[in-house]
């Protein structure tokens, strides 16, 4: 996890990037909202919290190990997004 965030925001809480991935884990606001309505999680959160933004992004790995069983097709999958990873397994 700690790899994770030096690469996405060099530990940053504020970092934004410029398609809209914000916090530590630079979560996207809409994978975010996805998150709340699969494990009913209520949709009120700031994505520059930390705790708010580690909860996020832990449980989107979890999401996308659940989906794609595979390391390296998880890690590509938060990077570039899990529709890309399933164009480039086709």
């Amino acid at each position: 996890m700690l790899s994770l965030i030096k690469t996405e925001s060099n530990f940053n809480k504020n970092a934004k990037s410029n398609k809209g991935a914000m916090g530590l884990m630079q979560v996207m606001p809409s994978t975010a909202k996805y998150l709340c309505e699969i494990y009913s999680i209520d949709d009120n959160f700031n994505l520059f919290d930390k705790e708010t933004n580690i909860k996020f992004g832990t449980l989107y790995l979890r999401y996308l190990f659940e989906k794609f069983k595979y390391e390296d097709a998880v890690i590509c999958a938060y990077n570039a997004g899990e529709s890309e990873v399933l164009n480039w397994i086709d």
